[in-house]
């Protein structure tokens, strides 16, 4: 048969701690939640950060690229326009319309994306609210 044996008879045994013991141990418990708690916070705020790099890279590229071949191809349309038979300003504003209402959309897909990202950390703030309105709660 095993005998449990505490260094200090009287502080460490579960049905003699004292008061002091206690509130020392719910504090220091309190301690390792709130540590925890930013931990999280930290953690969602990097992942949110790199969603919106990532987003943002990829729209900064994507616009560029597509910017150098809208005007190429628009430069080509024109001049095959022109061969057509359209007068060159009628040709450019054909184009200019086309392209713009591209660009439109394209700028409105993007800002969807964009709103789509949640920067505020949700996780964190429900436990947190959850956690506080645990210790909050009236006796």
């Amino acid at each position: 048969m095993a005998v449990e044996t505490y260094p200090n008879e009287t502080a460490d045994r579960p049905d003699q701690q004292t008061t002091t013991s206690l509130v020392a141990g719910i504090v220091q418990d309190a301690q390792v939640l709130m540590k925890q708690h930013v931990q999280l916070l930290q953690a969602e705020v990097e992942d949110d950060l790199r969603q919106v790099t990532t987003a943002g890279t990829a729209l900064v590229v994507g616009t560029a690229t597509a910017l150098v071949g809208a005007v190429l191809l628009a430069m080509c349309l024109v001049e095959l326009l022109k061969l057509a038979g359209l007068a060159p300003w009628a040709a450019y504003g054909l184009l200019g319309v086309i392209v713009g209402g591209v660009g439109g959309v394209l700028v409105a897909g993007a800002l969807t994306a964009f709103s789509k990202i949640n920067p505020l950390p949700e996780k964190s703030a429900e436990e947190l609210k959850e956690d506080l309105g645990w210790q909050n709660k009236p006796k």
